[in-house]
């Protein structure tokens, strides 16, 4: 009788700060934002060579914000004497799709991080032309918590439904017992 008890005293304070937990969601006063920023940042670091973004020329390292959505086109242009080495988007290697020299980042909605690393060229007779590919996105769009409501919303309704199947036993041994 003790252990029914204390198992449905849990159940009920489970179910209330469910409850209250909704009420704040509702109400707007929750801590988990879904708002989504209106700029992203791009940052870069470019070794012999340069990335042309918008007209604007950056080399060495930089920092670049892009509102969130906006396509992006990177040209790459590396120093004389030097050719396409390894270029990185997020840590993920997107030298083999470029296109003409260029990437295009068609939604960007996280913040990125790029690397650009040209290395010397190659004697002229065995330069590889570059190849063609279809560019992809920055990655996922990031997870900004619109799933908080539906999920103590399951709560609540799973901590009522306890508290009906503890009642109903209850009810049922206490008749057996008369």
């Amino acid at each position: 009788m003790k252990r029914i008890l204390a198992l449905l005293g849990c159940v009920t304070l489970v179910s209330l700060l469910c409850c209250a937990a909704l009420l704040h969601v509702a109400a707007g006063q929750t801590g988990v934002s879904t708002e989504v920023p209106a700029n992203h940042t791009l940052y870069g670091t470019v070794t012999n060579g340069s990335v042309v973004i918008d007209g604007k020329t950056y080399t060495g390292t930089f920092s670049l914000q892009v509102p969130h959505g906006a396509s992006v086109t990177l040209h790459f242009h590396p120093d004389d004497g030097h050719t396409i080495g390894t270029i990185t988007m997020d840590g993920n290697d997107i030298s083999g799709q470029l296109n003409d020299g260029a990437y295009t980042i068609e939604h960007m909605v996280a913040d990125a991080h790029l690397i650009a690393e040209f290395v010397a060229a190659p004697s002229p007779s065995t330069t590889p032309s570059p190849s063609a590919a279809p560019t992809t996105p920055a990655g996922p769009p990031p997870i900004t918590g619109d799933q908080l409501l539906a999920m103590m919303g399951v709560i609540a309704l799973t901590s009522a439904a306890a508290i009906i199947v503890l009642v109903v036993y209850r009810r049922r041994t206490r008749t057996h017992d008369i």
